[in-house]
């Protein structure tokens, strides 16, 4: 999650910074509405979890009882998430505001973490198990003399 996440602010913070390298006064905000649709659904979603039950004290809960967790997905989710800026969700300004507002939104592309596994490598630990299994019970069989 940091991994994504760091590469969606570096992709927020980088027009700014090289505009103000060149003397511009890049700003970028995100819209109240977009972060107010944001804390809306994540409350949403935390008030049907674990947080939420009455009998839960975690230090995500405020003292009114209000889950303050700022995710409530999965990373997978979260990285997906991330992957793409759009810069509609976002106020901006300054005089080099024309180098964003010729995109809607920006690809970043996502971490991946979870472990790829090929069907060769199943088929693979299959077949060595099913040897190693097959060599146990022929060695069993010739102790017990069957053979």
């Amino acid at each position: 999650m940091i991994e994504a996440q760091s590469r969606y602010i570096n992709t927020l913070i980088s027009p700014i910074i090289k505009s103000r390298a060149s003397g511009g006064d890049l700003t970028v905000l995100p819209l109240p509405e977009r972060i107010n649709s944001y804390n809306d659904e994540i409350q949403e979603r935390l008030g049907n979890s674990t947080f939420a039950n009455p009998n839960c004290d975690s230090w995500y809960k405020n003292a009114d009882g209000l889950v303050t967790n700022n995710w409530c997905g999965t990373v997978v989710e979260y990285q997906i998430r991330t992957a793409t800026v759009e810069w509609s969700d976002f106020i901006v300004f300054g005089k080099s505001k024309e180098c964003l507002h010729s995109k809607a939104r920006e690809h970043i592309g996502r971490v991946v973490e979870e472990t790829q596994i090929s069907t060769l490598s199943v088929m693979g630990s299959v077949f060595a198990s099913v040897v190693f299994v097959a060599g146990l019970g022929h060695k069993s069989m010739k102790s017990l003399k069957i053979i």
